[in-house]
């Protein structure tokens, strides 16, 4: 069992289109990337935002999205099964249960993609921008920097704190996390 959590904007979209234009590919060679309740290609998106109790876009129903990918994990026997999205990274601790339990017995690979603040600031800053936020670039760093309570440094700490991400997921496994994340400091998507 493949997890893959994120973080957001380290081209988590990128693998999931590609993932999903290659599913039946991928279950040729006995890997199961499996669909989304609502048989869209959404990837992951109304599981997750089940699992995590976020609403989603339009009022739509993902209530028992989770329960029924991690159902159609556990029974795959061909071979491995990979569920992947940013947005797992964002997890407290009582999700993160819920999250590795889904999968029953199968030893769950954690994979955590990151790369340097340098590169990961701008990238978050202009997600912000677009989704509303008003603050100048300046700002949103200096904000965030500080790592204090307010809601820009919550947010993206919450989930580009590599440390802390990797730690709420290791405590929900039974063994020690195997893999641990190489971040790099020039990325291209060519290569992925």
């Amino acid at each position: 069992m493949v997890l893959h959590i994120g973080a957001p904007l380290t081209g988590t979209s990128y693998l999931r289109d590609t993932l999903t234009r290659n599913r039946r590919r991928l279950t040729r060679f006995g890997v199961l990337y499996p669909s989304s309740h609502l048989g869209s290609d959404a990837g992951h998106l109304d599981a997750v935002l089940d699992v995590l109790d976020l609403a989603a876009p339009g009022g739509r129903s993902t209530t028992g999205a989770w329960d029924r990918l991690t159902q159609a994990a556990r029974d795959w026997r061909r071979g491995t099964v990979l569920v992947s999205h940013e947005l797992l990274a964002d997890a407290d601790e009582d999700q993160v249960a819920r999250i590795v339990g889904g999968f029953g017995a199968a030893e769950v690979h954690v994979v955590y993609l990151a790369r340097d603040l340098a590169r990961q600031l701008p990238l978050a800053w202009q997600e912000w921008v677009r989704n509303g936020g008003t603050a100048s670039f300046e700002s949103y760093v200096d904000r965030v920097a500080r790592r204090d309570g307010h809601r820009l440094s919550r947010v993206f700490w919450r989930s580009h704190d590599v440390a802390d991400v990797l730690v709420r997921f290791q405590r929900a496994r039974p063994h020690p996390l195997p893999h641990r994340p190489v971040v790099a400091a020039q990325q291209t998507y060519e290569h992925v």
